[in-house]
């Protein structure tokens, strides 16, 4: 805690002082006049604070008057290393925390990544938008990151802290909004790539956009990558265990002596097992890992643009987005005595067999340091997403109709779906090449429509109220789960075992008024209601209860409804050109998403058969924050911010476990918890002697904890799961005539998956370990339309994991031509 009011305090100090003796030299009648802060060159070129955002207050203004500290990410910005994907646009930003499929090195999946903005960790506790319409999915509140389309983008907007007074559910963390390049005139652009060492991976992209005689615009890009992976993505461990069969287990004596004398004295003494330890101290060993996961990833987009007049513009569209993960030849590090491979037998007892007892396949019966080690196949194969789809359309209106007058006319329908296949986690008869298993289907669908206008209200120039409407419902259409007789053949259907629907809607209204008090003192006061609703129904079978056994679940659930004000205050203060300092408070809300109420899932850990189950009577999640920061920029080429910050989230949406037996778990639902988030957010931008050569430094501080847990009280004081404590970058942008480029450093430091932080131990298969990566690239310009690119991700080779281990040092090449 100390950390943090000393931190706050220096930055601010630093910001009010500079501003103090700046607006003692200045016209305080005239230091916040719009047109002296829209052109504002030093700020622009060097920070963000003379760059036009439409995010923090859903209409145009400079980014020196938002009630926030904005980030502003533009093609120029990104140019000093390699952007595939929306995370690598996000390195340096504070506050923003990514990992897993938000990198464009890593296998695809909205499900295998996290993300955290603003102290608030959850992908589904903060929003994403393109061109101010979410892309949040229908199902799970996650995000299908290749959606995000970074090649079709003029800007990406992050504005941290709660918007739900603007934006309605989910903006929580902040909300994060790409928006598109207008197309003005003929350009296009198309570039191939190639890559090596950890990662091997090649891409295609391109991009076209035009502006006819007769007002039409267009823009149309692809991109396709296609990606070996790396080659240890995920270790496998095993616990060997001392045993002596009983008579409960194996009740004939001549067998049950058999079988102990095989396991005792007969059983394969074994080698090439790694000691290791669990996330929590345990003592485990590396048998093997899971090998490459080869995947590929194909977007398209087509936008149209037409002015219907010189005060109407409409515009529409579509986006694709399908990724496929598949998986890959496993490895086993076991060998004999003599150096030969053992080979992997399946755990099934009535397939296997050693020394005439049924039930001890040679894997299944190893001799470990004198204990038991039993290997089956099933341990080395993947439960991951395998095939992810994503398919937009949207519209757009906006009409001016003079003295400031403006109306926005925005609609999204949004189908998303997913496939994954998984081995039976019960038979353990299952093989790379098949065996028993089941498919996860997830279709669904949301539509978002919001109108919006903004007028002068009383004080002609200085007072601007927006009023608006907006609807959106989720349709969880039919998640199944389907018996396979042959999980990896998906026509090998022999029943439903499970089927969730659900749908929820939310109709909105909200009215933001911005108020000059005086010409450098702008206040934003903001309202939104919400009415949520949702109804569903689960067919389940097999279901376990509290006591561990199995019984078939039908039930369907009547719509219920919850009304949520949102209200939002914030003054922003223009002391001087180039300066700003802030305060606000807000409410958000979450509602449970579709997954949480209708959606149950399955997962298997080694022997341990793990049930989450659906929580159809959860409430939404609140949330309030009250934040104060600045910006400035002190002298030419030096851009500096601060933000402090404070949360108290309220009926957190948290999994209760329950142990129900040796291999089997059990998690359900429940609003069970409260918790704090205090933290600070600062970065530098310094212009270094020559203006071709710049340093950009960030500073992020969480302390989050858990202050109340029905379901489990011994959380409480620990800090929340999945959110870095600290993270800071620095890096050095270099555009010297047809040179461009950079280097990078981040650090993230440990995170927790256990509620109690029990997993200290890092560096170890499946802990979150605290990491510092460098990463860099270089561009010339070869010919006018000949760009050339080289660029080396984890430059230092930093071996480290989070849950699952990460890539290596990583090369890519790239040639473009544009016109």
């Amino acid at each position: 805690m100390s950390r943090l009011h000393v931190i706050t305090l220096l930055a601010l100090t630093n910001l009010a002082y500079s501003n103090q003796i700046l607006a003692e030299d200045s016209d305080q009648t005239t230091a916040g006049q719009t047109e002296t802060a829209n052109t504002d060159d030093s700020a622009g070129n060097d920070g963000t604070l003379g760059t036009m955002v439409v995010t923090a207050t859903r209409s145009e203004m400079s980014a020196a008057m938002a009630p926030a500290n904005v980030s502003v990410i533009t093609a120029e910005n990104t140019e000093n290393r390699l952007t595939q994907r929306i995370g690598d646009a996000l390195k340096d930003v504070p506050g923003v925390y990514l990992r897993g499929s938000a990198y464009g090195t890593s296998f695809p999946g909205s499900s295998v990544s996290s993300s955290a903005f603003h102290g608030i960790s959850g992908t589904n506790r903060s929003l994403f938008l393109v061109d101010g319409l979410p892309v949040n999915n229908a199902n799970s509140g996650l995000v299908d990151w290749n959606i995000l389309n970074m090649d079709d983008a003029q800007q990406v907007e992050y504005v941290p802290g709660p918007f739900s007074a603007l934006y309605g559910s989910g903006a929580m963390g902040g909300v994060l909004n790409v928006i598109s390049k207008v197309p003005t005139k003929r350009e296009g652009r198309l570039s191939f790539g190639a890559g090596g060492a950890a990662v091997d991976q090649w891409g295609i992209k391109g991009r076209y956009r035009d502006r006819f005689e007769n007002g039409l615009g267009i823009s149309v890009t692809f991109n396709h990558m296609d990606s070996d992976n790396w080659a240890v993505s995920d270790y496998v461990t095993a616990s060997p265990v001392s045993f002596t069969p009983s008579a409960t287990v194996i009740p004939n004596p001549v067998v049950r002596a058999n079988t102990a004398t095989a396991l005792r004295n007969a059983s394969t003494p074994v080698f090439g097992a790694m000691p290791t330890a669990t996330t929590q101290g345990g003592s485990t060993y590396i048998i093997g890992d899971k090998g490459e996961r080869p995947w590929e990833q194909n977007t398209a987009s087509l936008h149209l643009y037409y002015d219907l007049t010189d005060r109407t513009e409409i515009d529409g569209g579509m986006s694709w987005s399908r990724s496929e993960t598949s998986a890959g030849t496993f490895n086993s590090y076991l060998t004999t005595a003599g150096g030969a491979p053992i080979a992997i037998a399946n755990g099934n007892p009535t397939v296997n067999s050693v020394a005439g007892v049924a039930g001890l396949a040679q894997s299944n019966n190893l001799n470990l340091n004198g204990q038991r080690l039993s290997v089956y196949e099933q341990q080395f194969l993947h439960f991951l997403p395998s095939v992810e789809d994503t398919r937009r359309y949207f519209a757009h209106l906006k009409h001016d109709f003079g003295h400031d007058v403006k109306l926005n006319v925005d609609f999204q329908y949004m189908d998303h779906e997913t496939y994954s296949p998984s081995p039976n986690s019960a038979a353990l008869d299952d093989t790379l090449s098949g065996g028993r298993g089941q498919l996860t289907v997830t279709p669904s669908q949301r539509i978002d429509g919001n109108v919006a206008l903004r007028f002068p209200f009383l004080w002609d120039q200085r007072n601007f109220v927006t009023v608006g409407f907006g609807a959106n419902h989720n349709n969880l259409e039919g998640q199944k789960r389907l018996a396979l007789s042959n999980w990896q053949d998906w026509s090998s259907v022999t029943n439903t075992v499970y089927d969730g629907k659900g749908e929820s809607s939310i109709y909105s209204a909200f009215i933001q008024d911005e108020i000059w008090l005086r010409k450098n003192l702008i206040a934003h006061l903001g309202v939104r209601y919400d009415d949520w609703s949702t109804s569903g129904s689960i067919v389940q079978k097999a279901t376990v209860t509290s006591t561990g056994t199995t019984t078939n679940l039908t039930q369907s659930y009547s719509e219920r409804s919850v009304s949520q004000f949102n209200p939002k205050f914030s003054l922003t203060w223009l002391p001087a050109d180039g300066y700003k300092l802030f305060a606000s408070t807000g409410w958000a809300f979450r509602p449970p998403t579709n997954s949480d109420l209708y959606s149950t899932s399955q997962t298997a850990s080694g022997s341990v058969f793990t049930l989450t189950q659906a929580g159809p009577n959860l409430k939404p999640e609140t949330m309030y924050s009250w934040e104060v920061g600045g910006e400035a920029t002190p002298v030419e080429g030096t851009t500096i911010a601060a933000t402090y910050f404070h949360h108290y989230i309220s009926d957190l949406i948290y999994r209760k476990d329950t142990t129900l037996s040796a291999t089997n778990r059990l998690q359900e639902r429940q609003n069970a918890g409260e918790a704090e988030v205090e933290g600070v957010e600062a970065k530098l931008r310094q212009k270094l002697y020559w203006d071709w050569l710049h340093f950009t430094g960030t500073y992020t501080l969480n302390d989050s904890i858990i202050t109340k847990n029905e379901a489990n009280p011994l959380s409480i004081g620990k800090q929340m799961v999945l959110l870095p404590e600290t993270m800071f970058s620095g890096g050095l942008d270099v555009k010297y005539e047809k040179w461009s480029g950079g280097i990078i450093g981040r650090y993230v430091s440990q995170q927790y998956t256990n509620d109690q932080n029990l997993d200290q131990v890092t560096n170890v298969p499946g802990s979150y370990d605290p990491y510092f990566l460098v990463d860099t690239r270089i561009a010339y310009q070869a010919t006018k339309n000949i760009d050339l690119s080289f660029s080396v991700n984890n430059l230092l080779d930093r071996e480290y994991s989070s849950f699952y281990q990460q890539a290596g040092r990583t090369v890519y090449g790239e040639v473009s031509y544009s016109f």
